[in-house]
């Protein structure tokens, strides 16, 4: 089950792909990792990830999609506790939590790019389907199977 956030404010507009709302604080450095994984080749991903990716990543992807950061952790399969260790001594996570979260931002990327806003991305990656035996998508992506 994913845990949602409080919603923020939901005033602006969310109707096209260049009015997108960030949504949380930290949720740009989520969205700009998006972009630019985006523009990265496969062996590109595999050194990032190898290296081991940001510790603000985690943070973004709660904010971005207003999912519990315990959700986060739960996914990027380490606790909220080492996550919060790993930020204090800014070490990035380790190369399965890197790995999880590139998979991650691959299923945003091809949800954003069939939906209008950010907003709509959000909400349908964390909204229970019942396709899904009424599962959110991205509670599916602690896996491999799951996540394809």
């Amino acid at each position: 089950m994913v845990t949602h956030k409080a919603a923020g404010n939901s005033s602006k507009p969310k109707s096209s792909k260049s009015s997108r709302s960030q949504t949380g604080p930290h949720a740009g450095i989520f969205w700009a990792f998006l972009k630019e994984t985006e523009q990265k080749s496969e062996s590109d991903r595999i050194v990032a990830i190898r290296n081991g990716l940001s510790i603000m990543l985690p943070v973004g992807l709660s904010d971005a999609l207003k999912i519990n950061f315990s959700t986060v952790a739960k996914l990027l399969n380490t606790s909220r506790s080492t996550l919060e260790r790993r930020m204090k001594s800014s070490a990035p996570l380790d190369c399965i939590g890197s790995e999880r979260l590139d998979r991650i931002a691959q299923i945003v990327s091809m949800v954003e790019n069939g939906l209008v806003s950010r907003e709509e991305t959000s909400q349908w990656l964390v909204r229970a389907h019942p396709a899904l035996a009424q599962q959110a998508p991205i509670s599916l992506c602690d896996t491999e199977i799951g996540a394809s």
